[in-house]
């Protein structure tokens, strides 16, 4: 096989496959996940947030800056790419970042005081592919600008627990967590890195080298955190941090949600300050969290905006949708009542014709109709009208075009009547 000179494909023994940590997607899943798309589209609506489309790939250095440079997606897992402009480039990894990217180079802060962005992407990220851990995967995302107080950050917990509520998900376990300001991190840093030395050769590669530059991610570490958890030492807010938590955690049960406090919660990106959560499906076990978000209030200042606090969160679409069907396996889907698949009972050229004719007549009515090649067996189009979830099958052959009448089979009973084609659309499309 002639390759583009420089680039290689999967093709192996001449069948093509999905890149490794990427997958296809069928019903009922995709039903699934248009469904809680659509939730969270119409209680971004309710709640005043706008929909926003960010570009798949960004300059790398906006991640880098904005992520994190010690973090593990901006170390290990972005896709950087040189374009032909010589640009280091990326696939979006996360969201935020091109978010406040956006705020900033539409100078948004100018426009409204309290901004609210929500969006529907897929993400990219070269992580080692597992049970609910995809190298593209898809996320929705809320952001709010201009805010400062716990009422904002009580609000967006509260929508991300609402979507999942709508959703159906019944099993959560929200996690909450301050990681303080500057002035009471900057002492709790000081003492983890004199904790860490006298630990450095009980840390993994990645903590040793990070354990200075940026000793908090050593908490959020996937092989050493338990330990360097057990060692540090407590976290002390300032007085402002500790009541701006005790504002937010009142706040939340005020709504009547129930919440676990999680010292050991930091959240695996840099930019967050004060208020972190993640919300957990235990039915997912070790990959279990759905969402997770808190306050940024310094990113829009490191992205070249004016001081600006934040706070936003994002859900892994697909981990919901597979806690939905983990928590309540889809029973058999019920038959569409405005539905029908259209059979050629022994059909010539004219009859095709008129079932065709009356198909399309019946979609402009908003009834649905499936169709079948005509030249099928009636065993293999009734096989297929079993399948397809319709009420009804239209049957129709010469004799049916000659009397200009169809032949209406009930899928579900077996009943059958014989109309004129204004009948069927009657019934069809008004069903009782």
């Amino acid at each position: 096989m002639k390759l583009v000179p420089g680039l290689q494909d999967s093709y192996n023994n001449g069948m093509f496959q999905a890149v490794r940590g990427t997958r296809d997607i069928f019903s009922p899943l995709v039903e699934e996940y248009v469904r809680l798309e659509a939730i969270a589209r119409r209680l971004a609506a309710q709640w005043g947030f706008g929909e926003i489309r960010i570009p798949t790939f960004e300059e790398a250095g906006l991640f880098k800056r904005g992520v994190g440079e010690t973090t593990d997606i901006v170390e290990k897992e972005m896709y950087v790419f040189e374009d032909r402009g010589e640009r280091q480039l990326a696939l979006r990894p996360e969201g935020t970042a091109s978010v406040v990217r956006s705020y900033v180079e539409n100078n948004m802060h100018q426009k409204e005081k309290n901004c609210r962005l929500f969006y529907v992407a897929n993400m990219f990220r070269a992580e080692r592919p597992q049970a609910g851990r995809y190298r593209e995967f898809e996320q929705v995302g809320f952001e709010v600008f201009g805010d400062p107080g716990p009422l904002a950050d009580a609000e967006i917990i509260t929508l991300a627990w609402e979507i999942f509520k709508s959703f159906g998900l019944s099993d959560l376990r929200l996690s909450l967590n301050s990681i303080g300001c500057p002035e009471c991190r900057g002492p709790y840093r000081e003492k983890l890195e004199t904790v860490l030395a006298q630990m450095i050769s009980q840390l993994c590669e990645d903590c040793q080298n990070r354990h200075q530059k940026n000793p908090l991610r050593c908490l959020d570490c996937k092989k050493c955190s338990e330990k360097v958890r057990a060692q540090a030492p407590a976290f002390q807010l300032c007085a402002a941090c500790q009541a701006h938590a005790r504002i937010v955690e009142d706040l939340l049960g005020a709504c009547g949600l129930t919440f676990v406090n999680d010292p050991s919660l930091v959240r695996g990106l840099d930019y967050y300050t004060r208020t972190v959560f993640e919300i957990s499906s235990p039915v997912l076990g070790s990959q279990s969290a759905v969402c997770g978000g808190g306050r940024y209030d310094g990113l829009v200042e490191l992205l070249g905006g004016p001081a600006t606090p934040a706070t936003g969160f994002a859900l892994g679409v697909d981990r919901v949708v597979e806690a939905r069907f983990k928590e309540k396996p889809p029973a058999s889907p019920p038959l569409k009542e405005q539905a029908a698949f259209l059979v050629f009972v022994k059909a010539g050229p004219k009859a095709v014709e008129y079932g065709f004719g009356l198909a399309q007549r019946l979609r402009q009515k908003g009834v649905s109709v499936f169709c079948s090649s005509a030249t099928d067996s009636i065993k293999s189009q009734m096989r297929q009208a079993g399948k397809s979830g319709a009420k009804y099958a239209l049957m129709i052959g010469d004799d049916e075009f000659s009397k200009k009448q169809v032949l209406l089979k009930n899928l579900q009973d077996s009943s059958q009547a014989t109309l004129s084609p204004e009948e069927v659309m009657t019934r069809l499309a008004s069903p009782c």
